[in-house]
């Protein structure tokens, strides 16, 4: 019998190929244990933005219903994530005066009000707000400034926003499937709870994340995430281009794709062929040849990775790093951690989600990135919550009572 229960998180991500409905138990003394999930083809969906609400609120709703019957627990609340191709990120700044006090949680919370104020009245729903460096009296690096003296306080923010329609059509979908949305989560920001070292976030590095219909970078450093954005290219646009380029279906394309391809060509001898079995057993099968393969997926790559170096270079970044990780459904493509590393002259290393109770088989499975990233996130800011309450006092609740007010 399904039933309701509390101490129960379940979060959603909705993908262009898939649609990921995981469960979890937690406490605050417990560690998170994930009891039923489902990874079901998403239909109605194409780079995180609904194009048909019917086969998409069908699709969500079978996801659901898998994950709620092999928990046994039934959701009325969800979480879901928000894909980075929908994402605006932008870097905001804002100052305030604390000559003769002692720096408090008001006024750091005077900073976030400044910040925040300004998307009061555009079109757009504030999903996230990473202040990543706080500034007093000229000084950089100030982690946190509560209990601190001087006379001028300001931050550097990163504030994640979606249009509004985004959000309309996606919570519609949901009301349709008898859920209400808790929040909605960046996955961008997330894959980078799931995958990357905590001192990886704080020392720097850049997270590229390369899935099924979208692509995203990201800089994460201070351990705050300080950009994101993302194009509507990835896996799929490769899987296509040797679907046409070679002349066969979709389906052979991303067979071969992902047991005989490769980024770097460099291994490959000009007459190594691959035998395709013809749908006819009266016809020859048919022979292509490794290298024009990976010709094909190389020219789409580099293409994924020039696109994702100008959105940085665009918003007044370098990727220029030690340290790359990359990850998505496409990151285990023979030969493109390579690539990354020969395109940025850095050290590359494949991010796979960090290892959640109950999804001991899913291990490796970067598919599961968001979701192992958004559990992790929600536990922790809900463990953290009794403790920010008792520092934070009466003030915060302002602070929250303004977001919903505006926002929520």
């Amino acid at each position: 019998m399904v039933k309701q229960r509390k101490n129960v998180i379940a979060v959603l991500d909705i993908g262009s190929s898939k649609i990921l409905c995981s469960i979890a138990k937690f406490s605050l003394s417990s560690e998170l244990e994930v009891i039923g999930y489902s990874n079901h083809i998403s239909e109605g969906i194409r780079y995180g933005i609904i194009t048909n609400l019917q086969a998409a609120t069908e699709s969500i709703a079978q996801a659901i219903e898998e994950a709620e019957k092999n928990s046994g627990i039934r959701v009325g609340n969800i979480y879901v994530n928000i894909s980075s191709n929908n994402l605006i990120s932008h870097q905001l700044s804002a100052e305030i005066d604390v000559t003769g006090h002692e720096i408090n949680s008001q006024d750091m919370n005077k900073l976030l009000f400044q910040v925040l104020d300004k998307y009061k009245d555009q079109q757009v729903s504030v999903i996230h707000s990473f202040i990543y460096d706080y500034v007093l009296d000229g000084n950089r690096g100030i982690t946190n400034p509560l209990g601190m003296y001087g006379s001028n306080l300001s931050c550097e923010v990163n504030v994640l926003v979606t249009p509004n329609n985004i959000i309309v059509n996606l919570a519609n979908c949901l009301s349709k499937c008898q859920l209400d949305v808790n929040a909605y989560i960046a996955s961008s920001y997330v894959s980078g709870v799931a995958c990357l070292t905590p001192n990886e976030m704080k020392m720097g590095v850049v997270l590229i994340e390369i899935g099924s219909g979208c692509s995203s970078i990201s800089i994460f450093a201070n351990s705050q995430m300080i950009l994101t954005d993302g194009i509507p290219v990835g896996g799929h646009h490769i899987t296509n281009d040797i679907a046409k380029g070679l002349s066969i279906s979709y389906e052979d394309a991303e067979r071969i794709k992902i047991l005989y391809g490769t980024a770097i060509s460099t291994s490959i001898e000009s007459k190594e062929n691959i035998e395709l079995a013809a749908e006819d057993e009266n016809e020859e099968p048919t022979l292509i040849s490794r290298a024009i393969l990976a010709e094909i997926i190389r020219a789409r790559s580099e293409e994924i990775l020039e696109l994702l170096e100008y959105k940085i270079i665009h918003a007044g970044f370098s990727i220029a790093s030690n340290k790359i990780v990359l990850t998505g459904g496409s990151a285990n493509l023979n030969g493109l951690k390579e690539l990354v590393g020969h395109m940025f002259s850095a050290k590359v290393r494949v991010g796979y989600p960090k290892l959640i109770m109950g999804l001991e088989s899913e291990e490796k499975n970067m598919a599961f990135a968001v979701s192992v990233g958004m559990l992790t996130h929600i536990s922790q800011t809900i463990k953290a919550a009794p403790m920010r309450k008792a520092n934070e006092g009466s003030s915060s609740k302002k602070v929250w009572q303004w977001l919903k007010d505006n926002f929520i």
